[in-house]
């Protein structure tokens, strides 16, 4: 099912919902990942390149630190992957995400609902590392 690697709970409940669809008379038909994850991955990093030189010029503006007192963890660490993405062109990188949205486009126009994951893991709880820490309200 898809090109990523599904945690078994993730997994559990695509399949239980697809179960539950044809229970109710829809016709479900999978179809293979309609891109090579290469130019998923080159696309991706174009996309990681442009928002890091991007999110630089503004905090440029504003005179803002790029850290983990303006980030939050995960974006940050997008940020960081953008400022090191390398291997092509950003004009081969905005290409070859370009393609993969086209074949994407291509692949699902027939349907009229898609059922796929959102995330290939269960989602972290809000406390998560992955969240920045609540500010405290001062005394």
């Amino acid at each position: 099912m898809g090109a990523a690697n599904l945690e078994p709970e993730v997994q559990q409940a695509v399949e239980a919902t697809a179960a539950l669809l044809e229970e109710m008379g829809h016709t479900l038909i999978e179809i293979p990942t309609p891109y090579d994850l290469n130019e998923y991955y080159k696309g991706f990093a174009g996309r990681s390149k442009f928002s890091a030189d991007s999110l630089e010029h503004e905090v440029r503006a504003l005179g803002r630190p790029i850290d983990s007192s303006t980030l939050e963890p995960l974006s940050l660490k997008l940020y960081e992957f953008g400022r090191t993405a390398q291997s092509a062109s950003l004009g081969d990188k905005f290409e070859a995400w370009r393609i993969t949205r086209f074949r994407v486009g291509e692949a699902i126009d027939p349907f009229d609902i898609l059922l796929t994951p959102t995330m290939r893991v269960v989602a972290p709880p809000n406390d998560s590392i992955y969240c920045a820490p609540q500010a405290r309200p001062s005394p």
